[in-house]
C-alpha cells in the first residue's frame, strides 16, 4: 500500500504516540471512516448526498453505468 507522505506522516505519529504498528492505526482509521454515517439531507422531497469537494462528478451516465452493474 502506497500513502500520500501527509496521511503517512499523520498516521505514523498516531502509532508512535499510542505505541501501536502502523498497520493497526491505518486499519483502526479506515474501520472509523467506512462507519461515518453519510451526510444527507432533503430538498422538496428529494434526498441529497453531501459528497466532499474533492469528490468526482456523478453524471447521469454514471448513474446508468452502475444501475447497469447491478443488473
Amino acid at each position: 500500500m502506497t500513502l500520500d507522505e501527509d496521511v503517512y506522516e499523520a498516521a505514523a505519529r498516531q502509532a508512535a504516540s499510542r505505541r501501536l504498528s502502523l498497520g493497526k492505526v491505518v486499519s483502526d482509521l479506515m474501520r472509523k471512516g467506512m462507519q461515518a454515517p453519510a451526510r444527507v439531507r432533503e430538498q422538496d422531497g428529494v434526498v441529497i448526498f453531501d459528497l466532499p469537494a474533492d469528490s468526482p462528478e456523478v453524471t447521469m451516465e454514471t448513474v446508468k453505468r452502475l444501475e447497469s452493474e447491478t443488473r
